[in-house]
């Protein structure tokens, strides 16, 4: 597949009309009608059918936790080339994300339109607009993407099959609008907690983003902005919160990092970071340290340290893969 950016509302459409015809139901009636005189294949397929719809609504239930929509959204924007700055804007019924990296091309579409196509790249990046982003259903029926010229949306009984709306005018940035769902809870308070509780945790080994700007807007339209930087002085990395313009928080850690040789020959690298303060001395903690793989896992060491390193890890990323 071409790796492109649209450069024109019809080229985004044919795109979108591409994999809207792929991802839909018409292929498989045709292919029953065709086997109607095959009474044993159409039995096999039919199998098959119910098996892949099966597998689709299962990821779909497993992907439905709210704790993890701001991870996904992170790992998406981290990913994308270019991208240095995200903004979250947090409404009373709906979450707004944009990043300010290159717009999608046509394959970062078609793995959004798919749960199980994988390419090269994806094993390089962290998440990359792929299964991860079906999180997001756990608290929308219907996210929409602006991207450049692509505008569309998914609906959660379709979650593969994009809605094409090539109405909406060209955006400079990638835009995803989530429309909090009206049943099963409120997510809202789940969400505002990670933004403004995780943030800085999940910012530790996202090293291309150096800014992530939060707005939370309340039932009376007023705004408050918390904004997170990532700063360097040569003896720390820290993550500093800001709230109104005011430092509110730092967290600061001294990394060191190595190159190890996995059991498939593999070169990786292993990061064990140290927190320090502000004169870059270490600090004293009686935490548990943690193993991250970008992301923290649930997964604990008895060390005064964080370890990072591109670990194997299941499809919920909560802990390593044994």
């Amino acid at each position: 597949m071409e790796d492109e950016i649209p450069k024109s509302r019809q080229a985004a459409a044919e795109h979108l009309n591409e994999f809207r015809e792929r991802e839909s139901g018409v292929s498989f009636d045709r292919m029953k009608q065709e086997l109607a005189d095959q009474p044993q294949l159409k039995q096999d397929f039919e199998v098959l059918l119910e098996q892949t719809e099966r597998s689709r609504a299962q990821t779909v239930e497993r992907n439905e936790y709210v704790s993890r929509v701001v991870q996904e959204l992170l790992q998406n924007a981290h990913d994308v080339d270019g991208c240095g700055a995200v903004v979250f804007t947090l409404t009373p019924d709906k979450l707004v994300v944009e990043n300010d990296g290159q717009l999608m091309t046509k394959s970062n579409v078609d793995r959004l339109c798919s749960f199980s196509r994988t390419t090269k790249e994806d094993s390089e990046s962290i998440g990359q607009f792929g299964t991860g982003f079906k999180s997001v259903f756990s608290v929308t029926e219907e996210p929409r993407i602006d991207s450049g010229y692509y505008h569309f949306s998914f609906n959660r009984k379709e979650p593969t099959v994009p809605r094409i709306d090539s109405e909406r005018t060209a955006t400079e940035e990638t835009i995803i609008t989530l429309p909090f769902r009206t049943t099963g809870g409120a997510p809202r308070e789940s969400i505002k907690t990670q933004l403004l509780q995780d943030l800085s945790e999940y910012l530790k080994y996202l090293w291309d983003l150096e800014i992530v700007q939060v707005n939370l807007v309340d039932n009376q339209g007023q705004t408050e902005q918390i904004e997170y930087h990532r700063r360097s002085d040569g003896r720390r990395q820290c993550v500093v919160k800001l709230r109104g313009g005011e430092c509110v928080e730092t967290d600061c850690r001294k990394d060191f990092t190595s190159s190890v040789t996995t059991t498939d020959d593999e070169e990786r690298d292993l990061t064990l970071s140290v927190a320090v303060d502000s004169a870059g001395a270490p600090l004293e903690t009686s935490r548990m340290s943690r193993l991250y793989t970008y992301f923290p896992t649930q997964d604990t060491i008895p060390v005064p340290f964080d370890l990072h390193g591109e670990f194997e890890l299941p499809d919920d990323r909560q802990r390593i893969a044994r």
